[in-house]
């Protein structure tokens, strides 16, 4: 606990300083965004937006949705949900943690827009490294009751910090969330629905530094079979459903070619693309659909049984054939 405090102490101004940095600036994009309708002698205006509404009965963020739960909001609405996506950091009573708002939509705007989004980007970037370093350090917290005498509870230091400065409502994940640009002239964009997980890694030495105070873990590191402190070992989640978008872009591969170049983003705020004059050309926006089908999974490349267990989290070897140091 003595070292957590003065990991605190040590990063808690720089963090605070970035937090107030990232929040400035959002809310002046999102005042941006909301005062923007107008055309000015100058400035090209943000339009069209749309905003796409999940009108379903669940307020699951990950629960399954089909095409039918989703409708385009009118533009002014679009506008104001676009605008409180881009600036919504704090938790609602309501609200699980390591989830975010998500708002799916798109927004043309003129080039000192999706600038002004660039360097809010920059800055979320900026407020990660300053977290970076005690961003997998926890603390151990006693919690003993009748039922369970020896139950503890492992708390980040991230969130210790948050904590100590009145930050304990502010959403990280949502802190850190890109807003997703485009930078070429768009035809078309397909928002469609992913059941995914991530599975991150973590070297050994890395984990070892995470449960410092876990002789149990630090045990099964140390009596593994062939183990070194580089290997890394993976944490998978639990699955979800993500929303991602196609952009056909308007540029051809080739003069001969009739396939228009695309690529895959991330689409959980609304996705800004360059619209330069007022009467460019509005492309083809197609609102989710239902999930892709799920696939038989490959063969696993991990081991059958986790290697430790820290909390709810299990972490997993990878099969001999398929292990990686750094």
């Amino acid at each position: 606990m003595d070292l957590a405090l003065s990991l605190i102490e040590e990063h808690k101004a720089l963090v605070l300083e970035r937090l107030h940095a990232v929040e400035s600036a959002a809310q002046r994009f999102g005042q941006t965004i909301r005062s923007s309708a107008l055309p000015s002698k100058n400035l090209v205006p943000i339009r069209p937006i749309i905003v796409f509404e999940d009108k379903s009965a669940s307020k699951d963020l990950d629960a399954e949705h089909t095409a039918a739960d989703y409708r385009a909001l009118n533009a002014n609405a679009s506008r104001l949900a676009a605008a409180d996506a881009f600036c919504q950091f704090e938790y609602e009573s309501a609200d699980q943690k390591n989830q975010s708002p998500k708002c799916f939509g798109v927004v043309g705007t003129p080039a000192y827009v999706i600038e002004q989004a660039q360097q809010l980007n920059h800055l979320k970037d900026d407020l990660k490294g300053a977290l970076q370093p005690i961003s997998n350090l926890r603390v151990q917290f006693s919690r003993p009751d009748q039922q369970n005498p020896s139950f503890s509870k492992f708390t980040e230091v991230s969130t210790l910090l948050l904590r100590q400065t009145g930050r304990s409502s502010t959403n990280l994940l949502a802190m850190y969330r890109h807003i997703p640009i485009i930078n070429e002239p768009v035809h078309a964009i397909r928002f469609m629905m992913t059941n995914t997980r991530s599975v991150p890694k973590i070297s050994v030495a890395d984990l070892r530094l995470k449960a410092h105070d876990r002789t149990d873990v630090l045990d099964a590191l140390s009596n593994a079979p062939g183990i070194t402190q580089n290997e890394y070992l993976l944490a998978p989640k639990k699955r979800y459903l993500r929303m991602r978008a196609k952009i056909l872009l308007q540029q051809m591969q080739s003069p001969d070619s009739k396939r228009r170049m695309q690529h895959i983003l991330s689409a959980e705020l609304p996705i800004l693309f360059p619209m330069l004059k007022a009467d460019s050309r509005w492309p083809d926006v197609k609102g989710p659909g239902a999930p892709s089908q799920k696939k038989s999974p490959p063969p696993s490349r991990l081991e059958e049984e986790p290697l430790v267990t820290i909390g709810t989290q299990a972490y997993f070897r990878l099969k001999p054939e398929f292990r990686m140091t750094p």
